[in-house]
């Protein structure tokens, strides 16, 4: 009663809320939908649904959104509450189940329908087309509902079990590839239900199958969520508070530090060397750091060597590929920069390590680079022996271009800093208050930027690539400036 009586206005703030999510459903989310839906119909996108590798895609797709439950529920599971419920629910002799009964209900439900939403607007762009039965299509529903509950489970197990869904996930990710390749092999496990149950099949029996699975998992996972430690209760509630609050002051970047790894690995090696040159000193403390978090460090070279693949896959990937390409590479170095982003934290200080604050920056951004030029390289050309062939040169030109653009934008992200006050004043024109647009391209401009750069550089337009170097040199040295002067 304390709780739900903190602010007398709650209410009235709930029915702002919900003229405002109103508002925007109409305004934007409809729009995007009827665009999702005329793509979706196209004669192109349609051949693609009913090709062989679409149910093979919709198996991976549910792996890895399995093992994606996994991985997150060590960080922020569903049964959260704000620090203080957490803290007075813990304590008290309530059941969990009970005390985090609701966010969890909340969370699933959300997940769940999500899913349905998408496998019904698969099933019925290829029903309205004439490709399949209304029937074939209701099934694949029926299995994109046992798809959210497995994934709702394992993102709810992951969080009672934090020790060993780590393994878990790497397991499922494992037996999903193994069970792709050698389908005929294993063709009892879940994720080969998805791909019977879809549309060109829509086996009723398998979707059943799936969703009976998916309730037992679930019936499962709730049972066991007494396992649940305050202490872990608190430690996400916590964290997750202290991210609500960076973001809602639209600073990401800290509210993504909040959970990054901690470094743990080889902490008792020192990471100041002798070297006779100063860049081979800062790469050596840059790799070491790397080192401390090695999952981290693996996934950036991963999603690295990934946007290679995607570059060197085919003799001309569309834009849309580049664009992933690009932000493939600007998420994958991210793992690699964290001393870039410490030395930029450190130039507004005074001079700790006998350089200057350019300098500094100079030579933490090295090891990014390398690490970049080497996996995104990496990826590219073994993609390239793989699949079509590309020309060397163009490859080696196309690979050069996208390290050295996602390192400039991981440059131009790091010197950022907090958004100015000025943004968040109305920016009125003839067409409307465009304050919140210009907002939302503040923060995400760089991720704009690197899908750019990957688009330009995997089409080969050079010219459009120089430029947004240009632009992208231009915002570091405006922003470098305004960093270091006010």
């Amino acid at each position: 009663m304390i709780w739900r009586a903190r602010d007398a206005g709650e209410r009235e703030g709930l029915g702002y809320l919900i003229y405002v999510v109103a508002i925007v459903a109409f305004a934007v989310v409809v729009p995007l939908l009827m665009l999702l839906w005329s793509w979706l119909v196209t004669p192109v996108v349609t051949s693609a649904l009913l090709s062989d590798a679409a149910s093979k895609a919709a198996m991976i797709v549910c792996v890895l959104l399995w093992a994606a439950g996994c991985f997150i529920g060590r960080l922020r599971g569903p049964a959260v509450r704000p620090p203080f419920l957490t803290f007075a629910f813990s304590i008290a002799p309530l059941r969990r189940r009970l005390a985090f009964g609701m966010p969890v209900a909340y969370a699933l439900g959300f997940v769940v329908a999500f899913l349905a939403f998408a496998g019904g607007m698969l099933g019925a762009a290829m029903w309205s087309t004439g490709h399949v039965e209304l029937a074939s299509g209701a099934a694949f529903v029926v299995a994109s509902v046992g798809v959210g509950l497995l994934a709702g489970s394992t993102w709810l197990l992951g969080q009672i079990f934090p020790r060993s869904s780590l393994a878990a996930g790497v397991l499922l990710v494992g037996l999903g590839v193994t069970s792709t390749v050698f389908g005929p092999v294993v063709p009892y496990l879940p994720w080969h239900w998805v791909s019977n149950a879809y549309p060109v099949e829509g086996s009723f029996v398998s979707a059943f199958g799936l969703l009976l699975l998916a309730v037992g998992v679930m019936a499962f996972a709730v049972a066991r969520m007494e396992r649940l430690r305050r202490d872990d209760l608190l430690a996400q509630a916590q964290l997750w508070d202290t991210a609500h609050v960076f973001a809602s002051t639209f600073d990401l970047e800290s509210a993504s530090a909040v959970y990054r790894a901690r470094p743990r690995r080889f902490r008792a090696v020192s990471a100041v060397r002798s070297f006779s040159s100063q860049w081979l000193r800062f790469v050596a403390r840059d790799a070491l750091g790397a080192a401390r978090t090695p999952l981290r460090a693996t996934m950036g070279a991963v999603l690295l060597a990934g946007a290679g693949a995607i570059v060197g896959l085919g003799p001309a990937p569309t834009p849309t590929w580049g664009a992933v390409a690009g932000l493939l590479a600007y998420v994958g170095v991210g793992p690699l920069s964290d001393g870039l982003r410490h030395a930029v934290a450190m130039s507004a200080d005074l001079p700790l390590y006998g350089v200057s604050d350019r300098a500094l920056v100079s030579y933490h951004t090295v090891f990014p680079a390398v690490g970049t030029a080497i996996f995104l390289g990496l990826g590219s050309v073994i993609a390239s022996l793989w699949g079509s062939g590309r020309s060397s040169w163009h490859l080696i030109a196309t690979t050069a271009v996208l390290v050295l653009l996602t390192i400039a934008v991981r440059v131009c992200a790091s010197v950022k800093g907090p958004m100015p006050v000025s943004l968040l004043a109305p920016a009125s024109t003839p067409m409307g208050d465009l304050g919140a647009i210009i907002r939302l391209l503040w923060l995400f401009d760089a991720v704009l930027l690197a899908a750019l750069a990957g688009a330009f550089a995997a089409t080969g337009a050079w010219y459009s690539a120089c430029a947004e170097l240009a632009l992208v040199v231009l915002l570091v040295m405006r922003r470098w400036s305004k960093r270091r002067h006010g």
